[in-house]
């Protein structure tokens, strides 16, 4: 796992073509700046719990097929959410715990590059975030 910092993350997004989604305000979205009309500009999540590893893996396939993949929390939130453990909501808890299992520093706001050998936990990172916000 590599660590990218925010600046050389929105580098990156520029050379690559994908920009801040300017219909949805500082939500953070991301598209493609040149998508076809008739293309989907995103991709629906499963609403059943149990399709999420699958959808993980498809998307992961879909976007980086021999990687590297690079991840950065949905709408800039922080990686850590800082709530102390054994005190605040649960899901918060459980997100901060399962994210210390990776070395990332706390104040950490850029992106994490892995490579294709790191896919278990570049899936393990996004179902949290998918789960656990």
């Amino acid at each position: 796992m590599k660590l990218i910092p925010l600046e050389a993350y929105d580098a990156w997004l520029s050379e690559g073509g994908i920009i801040r989604d300017s219909r949805l305000g500082d939500q953070g979205s991301l598209e493609f700046r040149d998508v076809a009309a008739d293309l989907w500009r995103a991709w629906e999540t499963p609403h059943s719990s149990s399709d999420l590893p699958g959808f993980v893996t498809t998307l992961m396939e879909a976007a980086a097929p021999s990687g590297p993949f690079v991840l950065r929390p949905r709408g800039a939130a922080p990686w850590y959410t800082g709530t102390e453990y054994g005190e605040g909501p649960t899901p918060e808890q459980i997100r901060d715990r399962i994210v210390a299992t990776l070395p990332i520093p706390k104040n950490h706001d850029g992106a994490l590059e892995f490579e294709l050998a790191e896919w278990r936990d570049v899936q393990m990172l996004m179902l949290t975030f998918l789960v656990y916000g």
